[in-house]
Order: structure tokens, then C-alpha cells, then sequence
């Protein structure tokens, strides 16, 4: 949609060069059409640049959540990990203490086991003075005992055993059960600490693999999010430029309907002083000469993908792939009606042929002809280049009837 300022530009400019272009109106106005048609393709790609912008901040926004969730995540993982070695930590401390304890508690056993060879020693000397006092049932009692804890269970050797013996042997066999049960309970305690501590310590690793993927996953998401904010500013910046070629696009038409209404003014006091004015010829509206000694078409008139941004996907034209430096014809006679560049065409040519119909050739790397030149079917009137927004040299060939773009092989063949 072309702006209202703009078409008002259009129209006055139109209004001026039916003044002073009475045999090629029609062709003059094409060629304020195709400045339209730069504008609608900058409005286009400014559109286009917002709309990749917006996306892309909605895709940030999506970023920062996963990223704020992902933080979060970490934080809790932390937390549980904390809470974890500080178990672990406790489980330690006191598996230190029941060592202490241990400890302790053999040392004990061992005094008890000093204990009872001291008893032994007793017992010998008191086996020793019964033998040889004689007291052969005493000595007979004793050597039958297998072991001192079953000593006091043999009822018919109780009476045999004097109190004393019995007693210390007693005492002896109780301290030792005591030291025996009391290290059995701490080693069970010690296994069931270590377990617990195992399994805590394996609950723990498990976590920190968890925070270490979601680690990984926090710094994939922040370098997304820094290409994403990249890519946004690069749309601000292609909005930018996009707005700024707008404008300068409504500079350039303004201008030169300022100088359509000057030129009016002007032929209109020579007409008045009695000059004469000689219109410039438009050509006889034949065309049909193939624009390019090439003849590959590598993209043809109408809808298209495209991979450049902001290219037209209504392509109004036909692409011819050349070499770059190539020469470029003329499709038929008729007049230069404009030489110009433009961020999207590059350098282009616009020749009126007469009748309505106008072609214009560019992404031109240079022109052989100046702007007012007539010129004859054939002639070389530019060369091949890469100018503008394409990729790779080719020719970008229109043809415009009556103001509206045509498929230019309805009109020029090879």
C-alpha cells in the first residue's frame, strides 16, 4: 500500500509529466510506479524485520522462563545437596565416635583376657599346692572343667570349688559377655551407620549428576538467550534501515516531482513565449529482444521462495544467471527513462518503449547509456553485476504494461 504522502507525490508527479511528456504518460507513470514498488519492498521487509523481532521476543521471553525455572531448579538441587552432606557430615561424626568406642571397648577385652590369664595363674598355684598337700578330688574337679564359663553349670564339681574361685571365675566370665555383647551391638550400629552414610552419599551423587545437567542445560539456555538478543537487535537494526530507505524513497520521488513540476513550468513559458518543444520519443511499444547473451533462468516471474532477507517472494521479474561484466540489451527502441540505485535493485535501468510498456534491467555492476538517451533494439546499454539485495551476479529483467509488472516471457524470447 503505497502512503498517503507518496500518493500524492504519484499523483502531482503524473499531473507535471502530462506537461511535459505528452507521447509517453503512460510510461512516465510506470516509472513513478516502480519507485512505489521500491517502497512497498522496503515497507516489506521492515514488516518482516518486526515480525522476526517480535518472535524472537517471544521467544526470548520463553528463554528467560526456562532459564528463571532452571535456576530455580539448581538453587533446590543445592539445597537438597546441602542438606545431604550435612547428614553425611553427622553420620561421620558419629561413625568416629562409635570408632572411639571400639577402640575403648577392645582395650577392655583385652584387660579382661589379661584378667583371666591372671585368674589362670592364681588357679595354677593353687593346683600346684593341692597337689602337693594331697587334695587329689580338687585337683581331679579342675582338670575335668573344659572351659571356665561352663565351670559353675557342673553342679556335681560345685561343692568341689572353693567360694573364692568361683566367684572371681564368675565375675571373670559375666565381664567378658558384657565386653563380648557390648562390641557385637557397636559393630551392628557401625554397618547400619555405614549403610545409611552409603546410601546418603549415593543419594548425594545422584543429585550432583542432576545439578550438573541442569547446569549445562542453565548455560545452553543463556547462550540462546544471548544469540536471541542478538538476532533482535539485528532486526531493530534492519527495521531501521528498512525506515530510513522508506524515507528516502519519498525524499527522491518528492524530488523529482519537484523537478517535474519546474520542467512543466518551464516548457510551458517557452510554449508561451512561442518557443517550440520537441517531446522526447518513446519508441513504437514493440519489444522482443533477449536482454542477456546468457539464457539460464534462474528464477521466474511470480511467487517464490526465497533465502534472501527481505527479497520479494512476488517476484516480478525473471532472473537470467550471467557472468558478472557481461553486456546488457536494450529489448526494444525506446528511451532511458531513469538510471538509479536502490539498497534492493542495486544499480538499475529503466527504458520506455512506447504504448504503456516499459523494462527495467538491474543488480547492474555499470551503464553505457545516460538517462533521456534514445536507444535501438540490441543495443548494449549496461553490464551484469551483483548490486543490490541478491546473492551472486544475474540480471533481474521486468516488463511493465500500463503500470502493472508482467511475465516478461510473454514478451522477449531466446
Amino acid at each position: 500500500m503505497i502512503s498517503r504522502k507518496l500518493f500524492k507525490g504519484t499523483v502531482s508527479l503524473i499531473l507535471a509529466a502530462a506537461l511535459i511528456l505528452p507521447l509517453g504518460q503512460s510510461n512516465f507513470n510506470t516509472l513513478s510506479t516502480v519507485y512505489a514498488d521500491d517502497y512497498e519492498d522496503a515497507k516489506k521487509a521492515k514488516e518482516e524485520a518486526e515480525k522476526k523481532k517480535a518472535e524472537a521476543e517471544e521467544r526470548l521471553a520463553e528463554l528467560n522462563k526456562s532459564a528463571e525455572d532452571t535456576q530455580n531448579a539448581i538453587e533446590e538441587l543445592d539445597n537438597e545437596i546441602i542438606e545431604y552432606s550435612s547428614t553425611i557430615r553427622e553420620l561421620q561424626d558419629e561413625e568416629n565416635q562409635l570408632k572411639t568406642q571400639i577402640s575403648i571397648t577392645e582395650l577392655k577385652l583385652q584387660n579382661a583376657y589379661i584378667l583371666e590369664k591372671n585368674q589362670y595363674a592364681s588357679m595354677k598355684q593353687r593346683i600346684a599346692y593341692a597337689y602337693e598337700n594331697g587334695d587329689v578330688n580338687y585337683i581331679e574337679a579342675l582338670m575335668a572343667i573344659e572351659d571356665f564359663s561352663t565351670m559353675t553349670n557342673q553342679a556335681e564339681y560345685v561343692d568341689k570349688v572353693s567360694s573364692y574361685d568361683q566367684e572371681q571365675l564368675k565375675k571373670l566370665v559375666s565381664i567378658k559377655k558384657d565386653i563380648a555383647d557390648g562390641e557385637a551391638k557397636m559393630q551392628e550400629k557401625m554397618q547400619s551407620i555405614k549403610d545409611v552414610k552409603a546410601e546418603n552419599e549415593a543419594n548425594q551423587a545422584a543429585l550432583q549428576v542432576l545439578q550438573d545437567g541442569k547446569k549445562e542445560k542453565m548455560a545452553e539456555v543463556e547462550g540462546l538467550i544471548v544469540d536471541v538478543n542478538g538476532q533482535i537487535v539485528e532486526y531493530e537494526e534492519d527495521i531501521e534501515e528498512s525506515k530510513a530507505m522508506m524515507a528516502s524513497i519519498e525524499a527522491e520521488a518528492e524530488a523529482r516531482r519537484q523537478k517535474a513540476i519546474e520542467a512543466a513550468r518551464s516548457s510551458q513559458e517557452s510554449s508561451d513565449s512561442g518557443s517550440s518543444y520537441t517531446p522526447i520519443i518513446s519508441g513504437n511499444g514493440i519489444i522482443g529482444v533477449w536482454p542477456s547473451v546468457d539464457t539460464e533462468i534462474s528464477s521466474y516471474y511470480g511467487s517464490r521462495n526465497t533465502g534472501i532477507p527481505g527479497a520479494s517472494t512476488d517476484h516480478k521479474g525473471i532472473d537470467i544467471a550471467a557472468y558478472y561484466g557481461t553486456n546488457v540489451f536494450a529489448s526494444g527502441d525506446g528511451y532511458v527513462a531513469r538510471i538509479d540505485s536502490s539498497y534492493y535493485r542495486g544499480l538499475f535501468i529503466v527504458i520506455s518503449h512506447g504504448d504503456g510498456i516499459c523494462t527495467l534491467y538491474q543488480h547492474l555492476s555499470g551503464v553505457a547509456v545516460s538517462e533521456g538517451d534514445n536507444v535501438a533494439a540490441g543495443q548494449v546499454i549496461g553490464y551484469i553485476g551483483d548490486s543490490g539485495n541478491c546473492y551472486g551476479a544475474h540480471l533481474h529483467f521486468e516488463v511493465w504494461v500500463n503500470e502493472d509488472p508482467v511475465d516478461p516471457l510473454g514478451y522477449v524470447s531466446y
